[in-house]
Order: structure tokens, then sequence, then C-alpha cells
């Protein structure tokens, strides 16, 4: 049987000591950094090194990973989840660690020998009788001019105290005689002094900060994220164009005009989930097309292929069909999507299009479609210039995700 395959080592040089990794060591960043540009710089460096092994013999494990990498930028970019992880953090890593065990074999087997502080020399650990001769003999010169050293100490130290002595009093001869010489009249009576504040004996010291240890794991499960998953900022056009060079206008993600324009996007999601997408659409469309998967199945959706509109690339299905133009072209549309394990639900400003339920097998794209990684949400078009304003996906469950399972 071969050995045990661990991605976090392997590909992202976190030892098993360390494992599972906080969101800061799986980026591989310091703990508790708050420049957002670092965080992102860090999760994208991260996730394109993972991206190498998608297509590998480990090509499940590199997903869950990327996975794992897309929720934690997500939450160290989000002020307000940051804050909370972080003060949950804050509480496992001043948790003590247990000690690790004694090895007594190796504490038998060596003989150590005590240097004085005075010294500052590292402990020395001997095994033969002729070094423990000549770590005794050192030892005991050293403990020889150790009365010499103490007599030269007291000295020099009764000196000082003597100088010290010295110009103490010679500063307060002055003093005292301006003293006896001050008139005896009437003085300007001089303000009280303001009473000190009580001296609280039993008063409380809040404990010294304690310096972090990085890879104490919070031992918590952290569950599903609820909120709204910006998918945009997990988008690395040159990496994860498929079809035409995809780009970014400032927040805005711009397709190509290209026949089979395809993207694809590095986040696997749950199994139900709901994508709220902006779009432009320009006066003259063509097919907006989008990768659903979950649950282990592929689906897609084609809009605006004429005046037809249809989920499944294959089959077609009864019911998955809206005749009609969905989108504006002198206006943002809003498009929304519902995943879940039986069905689709499709909405286009408002308006419902497709409500189907059924064999999500019947929702097979064509080969065609042809995105690297099936399980990844995917996006794409047909000679359309469509300009995406927001792409953001919510899941509908509260069910925990998978962790990453090491392969033997």
């Amino acid at each position: 049987m071969s050995a045990e395959f661990d991605p976090y080592r392997r590909w992202l040089g976190i030892p098993p000591h360390e494992q599972p990794p906080h969101h800061y060591r799986l980026l591989g960043i310091g703990v508790f950094e708050d420049d957002p540009d670092v965080i992102e710089e860090a999760a994208d460096r991260q996730m394109s090194h993972v991206q190498t092994h998608r297509t590998g013999q480990h090509s499940a494990l590199s997903q869950k990973l990327l996975n794992e990498l897309s929720a934690a930028k997500l939450c160290l970019l989000n002020s307000e989840e940051k804050n909370a992880y972080d003060a949950q953090l804050r509480a496992q890593l001043l948790t003590p660690r247990s000690p690790s065990p004694r090895n007594e074999a190796a504490e038998v087997s060596a003989l150590a020998i005590d240097v004085p502080q005075s010294e500052s020399r590292p402990v020395v650990l001997v095994s033969t009788p002729a070094a423990a001769r000549v770590i005794e003999k050192r030892r005991n010169s050293l403990l020889g001019t150790q009365p010499a050293l103490l007599a030269s100490a007291a000295v020099a130290l009764a000196v000082l105290v003597g100088i010290g002595v010295w110009l103490w009093t010679r500063e307060k001869a002055p003093r005292i005689a301006k003293v006896a010489e001050a008139p005896t009249g009437p003085q300007p009576q001089a303000k009280p002094p303001a009473p000190k504040a009580p001296l609280l004996v039993n008063a409380t010291k809040s404990p010294p900060a304690v310096r972090p240890v990085i890879g104490v794991v919070p031992t918590t499960p952290q569950s599903e994220p609820t909120q709204a998953i910006d998918l945009l900022k997990l988008i690395d056009v040159n990496r994860d164009s498929v079809g035409g060079q995809w780009r970014f206008e400032g927040p805005m993600l711009v397709a190509p005009v290209f026949e089979w324009a395809r993207l694809q996007i590095p986040f696997e999601p749950p199994e139900n989930y709901s994508l709220a997408i902006l779009l432009e659409a320009p006066d003259q469309y063509d097919a907006l097309v989008l990768s659903l998967p979950g649950g282990g199945f592929e689906r897609e959706l084609d809009l605006g292929m004429g005046a037809e509109n249809f989920l499944g690339g294959r089959e077609n299905p009864d019911g998955a069909q809206y005749q009609g133009r969905p989108f504006w072209s002198d206006q943002p549309n809003e498009l929304l999507v519902s995943v879940r394990t039986n069905g689709v639900r499709v909405e286009c400003n408002g308006e419902q299009l497709i409500d189907w339920k059924g064999d999500p097998k019947m929702l097979l794209p064509p080969d065609k479609w042809g995105l690297p990684n099936k399980s990844q949400l995917g996006i794409g078009c047909w000679n359309t210039q469509y300009r995406i304003r927001k792409l953001e996906l919510r899941p509908l469950t509260c069910a925990p995700p998978a962790p990453v399972i090491r392969e033997k």
C-alpha cells in the first residue's frame, strides 16, 4: 500500500502538526494580517499553485483545497466575518497545548551538565567517560573563579554607593542654607495638593499578551457560509479563461466576442444554491450559457439563443424551455437562478422563465461545452460581449462542507 498522500504538506508546505490549518496558515500569511491586498494576493498565489494539480492523480483533493482557499479568502476580506473569526481564533490560540511525552530513553542515555548562567553557554550533552571528565574539569575551574568575581563585584558596588551618597549630600547642602535664610513673614497660602488615587490592593491586572503560536488549529467545526459569496473576486481571467480572452474593466467582468467563449469559475458549489447575476446585454445578443454543477450532477442553462431559452444541452426535457427574449438592452438585467437536487428555477427581471423539476441527469451539457473541471461553476456566451456587474452565490443549506480527505 502506498504511503499516505498529504496535500497540505506536499502542495502548501504545511506540516502535519499544523493541520488542519487556520485561514492565515492556509494562505501562507501572518496571523491576523489586516491588509486586504496582502490577503488577496496570497490567496490568488496559493490557488494558482493548487490549480496546477487539478488534472493530475489527486484532482479531487485539488478541488477540495481550492474550496478551502476560496472560503478563507472570502472570510478574511469581509471585515465583519474577519473580526468574528479573529476573536474565535485568538481564544483558541491562547489555549495551552498538551505537552509532548518525555523521551525517557534519551534522558537515561545522555548526561546533562549545567554550565553556570554567568557564562551564558548552552547545555552540553555527553555520553562518554572521557568527555565527561573534560567537562567536569572545566566546570571545577569555572566554579573556582566565582569567589574572586563576587569579591570584585562587592568592592565595585561599595564604591558606587559611596559616590552616590557624596553627590546627594552635596546637592542637599545649598538647599538647607536657603531655607534658613528665607523670610519669616506671612507667605501666600499654597494650593492643597490634589488627592491621590486610592491604592487598590486587590486590583486585578490584565493578563500579559501571549504571542500566538502558528499551527494551533480551531477545534470547532466551521459551518458552510450562508451569506452571499462574491464569485467575481475569485476569478483570475488569465488563469480561468478557457475560450477567448475574458477581461475585467474595473470590477466588471467583460466577455469576449468569440464563438463558444468560456470561463471556469474556481468554485465548487454545494448541492443546493442560488446565483444572483447583474448583467448588461448589447442590442443584438446571442446565447448566455451557465454551467450549474452540484450534488454530483452537471447542468446547463442557455438563455437568449434567439427566442429560445432552455435547460439541458442534450435532452431538453419538457417544462425546461421558455420562448422569448429574456434580456433588456437599455438597462442592467437581474438574473436569479436557484439550483436544487430535483429542480432548477430561473427568473429574469422579476419574471419567472423556467421552473423545472425532475431527474438532474436529463440536464447534462453537450460535450463541446468542454470546461476542464466539471464540478466547478462556469459561464460562457456565443459571439456576445456581455458585461457582468455582479455574480454572487448563496448556499441554500447549512450543512458543513466536506473536509479534505487524504488518499492512501
